[in-house]
């Protein structure tokens, strides 16, 4: 992590995983998010990086451009992204535009195949996935697949509306939760106090109620 300001935290919200059940779809989930970019000679590489905060885990989505053969290689590694629990939420869609966002900064470069394998496994959402961004899935009839390689300037962006994702600077991020933990303590003080007072009120007006019971009983007994 280079600085404060190449960090950014997200929301994710709106799971659209119908396999899911109603409290994980409703239940945002944060990511740190943070862009490390590298060069040598002839080769640049781009990575966005992230870690899922609930469940301490995470991974990053990758790019590399080589000069000399001007081409880039989409997904370099393995598309993955961990934890499970976190499928469902745009994140992937999200991870790896920012890396077709990069790639389109090399115009006319080549765009390699992408290796895809066990594309049995969920075929439509895999082939769904890669469509959106305007990749094309050849199977290999062997249980794998690849995209066609193709123009980079054919590279499809896309962009998720705020109520599926929000991004928010790391110190600003921080600055609201110290905000709202301060609010919160302040009202539990203030309900604390509430309760004391009632608790107080009540225990005033039964010992006031029990004297004059005893008071009553006495005149009650002189007659």
């Amino acid at each position: 992590m280079d600085s404060l300001s190449n960090i950014k935290i997200l929301e994710f919200n709106s799971s659209s995983s119908p396999t899911l059940d109603d409290s994980i779809k409703s239940e945002p989930v944060y990511l740190i998010k943070w862009e490390k970019q590298t060069e040598d000679y002839c080769d640049k590489k781009y990575e966005v990086l992230y870690k899922a905060i609930k469940y301490k885990q995470g991974g990053s989505f990758s790019a590399l451009y080589t000069q000399y053969s001007n081409t880039v290689q989409l997904a370099y590694g393995e598309i993955f992204l961990d934890p499970p629990e976190i499928h469902g939420h745009y994140i992937g869609t999200y991870l790896f535009n920012e890396t077709v966002k990069w790639a389109k900064k090399f115009t006319d470069a080549k765009v390699l195949p992408i290796h895809i394998r066990d594309v049995d496994d969920n075929v439509k959402r895999r082939r769904r996935f890669y469509e959106q961004f305007g990749l094309k899935i050849v199977e290999d009839g062997n249980g794998n697949a690849h995209t066609l390689e193709m123009n980079v300037n054919e590279l499809k962006e896309q962009f998720l509306p705020d109520e599926k994702v929000k991004e928010y600077e790391l110190v600003d991020f921080i600055h609201d939760l110290l905000s709202n933990k301060k609010a919160n303590e302040l009202e539990i003080e203030f309900l604390n106090q509430r309760i004391n007072n009632c608790h107080n009120y009540y225990k005033e007006n039964y010992k006031l109620k029990r004297q004059n019971f005893f008071v009553k009983m006495y005149y009650r007994y002189l007659r």
